[in-house]
């Protein structure tokens, strides 16, 4: 059978949004289509498989609290109390799921999962290489472990607090209005030639219209004074972009602000040669600011870093179809709930303090955040050192 259950969800701004689990019970022999891991089934065995479908954030709450749960309890006590069996309980990889066929997934032993989960370890691995969490599989956290425990940073090392100097605002000044119609963060990525990477949304037309591509304003660049969290302003121009594959874009002081930039004496990040790895530990850094501060002036800013990890990176390998869109060419997604407004545009730095990508977009309802990787964030940096 099928069944949909309709959940409310509140999302980061406390606004509330429906969503739904669907549930998919069925009993296959060998030779069905939907029959997971059939390889290793006899002819006379058969398969009772319950599945579902929805968000996994919160450790995958959202999933087995909004039915998957007490469907799962529902058809053991039918089984025990109908036949006198105890069903021998087996946990598919969602990865495999997701890859490739559900006839070929890789499957775990549920005792092999309570003792992962008994020894605290937060992530499991199948036999074809797929790094799945526990939490999500499951619907428990490993021992000793708390749902904010891999997320929440509230004291970064020494290193990442050093790397925050190097971090910037960057607004679209509307000469029209007199305001900043855009702000987001950006990071220097070399302080002599006054250059700075950041999300190139922040400042560039990407939605599917007709002004595609467009830049309705004047670029400006705030650093940040240490003391009274105010900002010195310069004016910037926008050097290198492709906002039809990479949300992100390299910008430079112009000539005539030069010169006082340097003399604030900005730090500089050095863009990550290795990317990142799966389930790593990575920071985001950037301007915490509220919308109302888009108007109003002087505007008070405190750099925030939020501390998240790595899920996984993949690469868009189908063709573009659109040219006047913007279609990523590739993306890191990292679980990070409190990287908030004005982060977009900031870098994602690793331990070591090395740029692994910047923040280009965010679920509304889910933790997940979307990074531009490193390696293309070189490539935009090399063709603007290459500029006379």
């Amino acid at each position: 059978f099928f069944l949909e259950v309709g959940i409310h969800l509140e999302t980061e701004r406390r606004q509330t949004q429906q969503s739904s689990v669907e549930i998919f019970v069925h009993l296959d022999d060998k030779e069905s289509d939907f029959c997971i891991c059939s390889s290793r089934m006899s002819q006379s065995m058969r398969r009772l498989t319950v599945s579902a479908k929805g968000l996994t954030s919160n450790s995958g709450t959202y999933i087995w609290k909004g039915g998957l749960e007490q469907v799962i309890q529902s058809t053991d006590h039918v089984i025990e109390n109908t036949f006198g069996w105890t069903a021998i309980r087996e946990i598919v990889c969602s990865q495999c799921l997701a890859e490739k066929s559900c006839k070929s997934a890789c499957v775990w032993k549920k005792d092999y999962i309570k003792r992962c989960l008994k020894e605290g370890r937060p992530t499991v691995w199948c036999q074809d290489g797929h790094k799945v969490e526990l939490s999500v599989i499951c619907g428990k956290l490993p021992n000793g472990m708390h749902s904010n425990d891999r997320i929440i940073e509230r004291n970064p090392s020494r290193r990442i607090q050093h790397c925050i100097s190097s971090v910037v605002i960057v607004g679209l000044w509307d000469h029209n209005t007199k305001s900043l119609r855009s702000l987001g963060s950006g990071f220097v990525v070399d302080n002599n030639k006054g250059l700075i990477i950041t999300a190139a949304h922040t400042l560039i037309e990407m939605e599917k219209t007709e002004n595609f591509g467009e830049v309705h304003g004047r670029p400006r660049i705030g650093v940040i004074d240490s003391k009274t969290k105010e900002p010195f302003w310069y004016s910037a121009e926008i050097v290198v972009r492709n906002q039809d594959e990479v949300d992100a874009c390299v910008l430079r002081i112009t000539q005539e602000t030069m010169c006082d930039f340097k003399s604030r004496r900005v730090g500089k990040l050095k863009i990550a040669t290795d990317g990142c790895e799966n389930d790593e530990n990575v920071w985001i850094l950037g301007c915490n600011q509220k919308e109302s501060a888009l108007v109003h002036q002087p505007i008070t800013i405190n750099i925030e870093s939020p501390r998240g990890y790595v899920m996984w990176s993949f690469m868009n390998m189908q063709p573009k179809r659109d040219r006047r869109s913007f279609q990523p060419r590739q993306e890191i997604v990292i679980v990070c709930p409190n990287a908030t407004f004005g982060h977009s545009g900031g870098p994602c730095v690793n331990r070591e303090g090395n740029v692994v990508g910047i923040l280009s977009r965010g679920d509304p309802i889910d933790n997940k955040r979307f990074l531009v990787p490193s390696n293309q964030l070189k490539l935009l940096y090399k063709q603007a050192t290459e500029q006379k």
